[in-house]
């Protein structure tokens, strides 16, 4: 993890706290994975570049700026009935060639619309 992911900690006291955060990480990916291959969830997890730290550490790279939210209150444009088009159940994006690999973008705070 430390090599793929180019990491350095500040001493061996903060190298053990990351190893023993990484570990109940990548515990987590495992039980998880498990429910995967019983099609039990959707999806398969693994560790990356961030599994070492904690979720309110993950929270605060990534989520970028947190500005005053505006509470302004403003009307909302309800369409008539005949607007509204039917839409399909679920869409696989993967089956229309739409879906790239996972982006990285440090800590911009939009990064999770450019991965998407």
């Amino acid at each position: 993890f430390k090599l793929k992911h180019n990491k350095t900690y500040g001493d061996i006291n903060e190298e053990t706290v990351r190893m023993n955060i990484f570990m109940e990480n990548k515990l987590q990916v495992i039980e998880h994975n498990k429910l995967y291959e019983q099609n039990l969830t959707t999806f398969q997890m693994d560790t990356n570049h961030l599994s070492d730290m904690l979720v309110h550490e993950v929270v605060a790279v990534l989520n970028g700026y947190r500005g005053e939210r505006d509470e302004s209150q403003g009307s909302v444009y309800i369409p008539p009935e005949d607007d509204f088009i039917k839409l399909p159940r679920s869409i696989d994006w993967r089956t229309r060639n739409t879906v790239t690999r996972v982006k990285h973008q440090g800590q911009c705070g939009s990064g999770w619309a450019f991965a998407a």
